[in-house]
């Protein structure tokens, strides 16, 4: 049925075009999230071809609006006539023919602008696509441990700290072996992240491989980018202006606001090379591990990152059976959900400029739906500092392969006996959640102690709505359309 109220469409259209063309908007944290997947990737024509409606649920967020999320779908807020218009696409139709029906209520350009942002956002396809149509480049990314050496020794670490660092002749075998699965596969993509311990004890030979990548992935034709996972502790301005001139972005971890000026503390540390860091227009991202230890400061320190307006990434503490487990860091579903409830309460109020979308729940990247909870075993690869690969940076005792064989991407995918990662869609108890596709399951690594089930299911169930009403929000509120 036509709806003569004007269409309005919200989306932040910077951050939807970053998302569907650059790598860099997947999470920047310390886990093996997916990559974004997008179906269309350019702007389209409105053309005679035949189009249908993609498979998206809306959910009311308040005056009319609706909060709209696919499979493979940008997030988006629209009002009625967006819906209606939508709807006419349940029965596959020509463009040309639904252009011509709402034209004379909307104008041509009005119709014509909605058609090309709801197929370029995901919301429309074509039966038969274009030979010539752009779609995603497909990425791996790598962790590449530094060094097994820190200076902290934060309880919920799940690296064995040793006296082991990365060797430069290591590290470039590692990004051949990168280079080489790339190419066998059809990957367009890297993303390499250097970890640790603290990689900047090793900043000398993270440099050198980094420099390598640069090069080799140049000459190959195929991007590459970095980000380097640190606890800011040896941040300093010669440290940002270097890795500033390598391309690299910079991750932070911060659980909790220092309680004094002890410049020796962790937390102050960790602030002052953020502070530092934005000074240098090297904006980080901020990566905080929430635990039952750490629930109350929470709003605290979520003001004080959204007052900086950079991007933050939260985290669930996971118990891991290779360490030791403090019964004080274990979190409570009911009281994590009243915490993080407190932190986008804090959000709501400072309505900061960029989106949440995929930082805002542990896993969770509102940006595109996914059938598995991470890239495990999928297009993630995890090297110790001798080269040998696992599939996952928590369980790195687990060897599958090394950096020297011919593909080693294809040998971690095929492995049967190590951590299994089953699309979510095989799960019994996701299968009727209308929300399993945003989470993907239980993390892999976790599911091994707990029967498969995420203890964190009633969380995400319980702030799920509230994170896609906090982004239409920002978006109507800021008038992003």
């Amino acid at each position: 049925m036509q709806n003569h109220q004007i269409p309005r469409l919200w989306f932040d259209r910077n951050f939807a075009m970053s998302a569907l063309n650059d790598c860099t908007v997947d999470c920047d944290c310390d886990c093996a999230c997916p990559a974004p997947t997008f179906w269309a990737s350019r702007p389209v024509l409105v053309d005679d071809r035949i189009y249908q409606q993609a498979a998206f649920q809306a959910q009311a967020v308040g005056d009319g609006l609706f909060g709209l999320m696919g499979a493979d779908c940008y997030y988006v807020v629209a009002n009625q006539s967006v819906l209606d218009f939508l709807d006419d696409f349940k029965n596959p139709l020509s463009a040309v023919s639904v252009v011509n029906t709402y034209q004379n209520s909307w104008g041509k350009d009005r119709v014509a602008t909605l058609f090309q942002d709801l197929t370029c956002l995901g919301y429309l396809r074509p039966l038969e696509k274009a030979s010539n149509e752009n779609y995603p480049a497909r990425q791996l990314t790598a962790w590449i441990q530094v060094t097994d050496r820190c200076n902290l020794h934060c309880q919920y670490c799940y690296i064995q700290k040793r006296n082991q660092n990365l060797d430069v002749s290591v590290g470039k075998e590692i990004i051949d072996s990168l280079l080489r699965s790339a190419r066998a596969h059809g990957i367009e993509r890297l993303k390499l992240k250097y970890a640790g311990g603290e990689p900047l004890l090793n900043f000398p030979t993270l440099r050198a491989v980094h420099q390598y990548a640069l090069q080799e992935s140049d000459r190959q034709g195929i991007l590459v980018e970095g980000i380097v996972l640190s606890n800011g502790t040896k941040i300093s301005t010669t440290v940002l202006q270097q890795l500033q001139a390598l391309n690299l972005h910079l991750m932070i971890s911060l659980d909790t606001l220092a309680q004094s000026a002890d410049v020796r503390g962790a937390s102050y540390q960790a602030q002052r090379a953020i502070e530092l860091a934005i000074q240098n227009n090297l904006i980080p991202t901020v990566s905080v591990t929430i635990s039952q230890a750490t629930l109350k400061t929470l709003p605290f320190l979520m003001e004080w990152l959204v007052d900086r307006n950079i991007r933050i990434s939260l985290n669930f503490y996971r118990p891991h059976a290779a360490m030791h487990q403090p019964d004080e860091l274990t979190l409570i579903p009911n009281e994590l959900i009243d915490a993080m409830l407190a932190a986008y309460n804090v959000i709501a109020l400072h309505q900061p400029r960029q989106s949440w979308l995929n930082g805002l729940l542990d896993r969770v990247n509102l940006t595109g739906a996914r059938n598995v909870p991470c890239g495990v075993g999928q297009d993630y690869l995890v090297f110790d500092t001798d080269g040998n690969a696992s599939k996952c940076h928590m369980l790195m005792s687990e060897k599958v392969t090394n950096c020297r064989v011919p593909d080693v991407l294809a040998i971690v995918q095929s492995d049967k006996l190590g951590i299994q990662n089953p699309p979510v869609i095989q799960k019994t108890d996701c299968k009727d959640c209308r929300w399993s596709m945003w989470c993907g399951g239980c993390c892999p690594t976790l599911a091994r102690g707990t029967g498969g089930k995420s203890p964190f299911c009633s969380v995400y169930q319980a702030l799920f709505p509230r994170l896609i009403e906090l982004e239409a929000t920002r978006l109507v509120g800021q008038e992003i359309y």
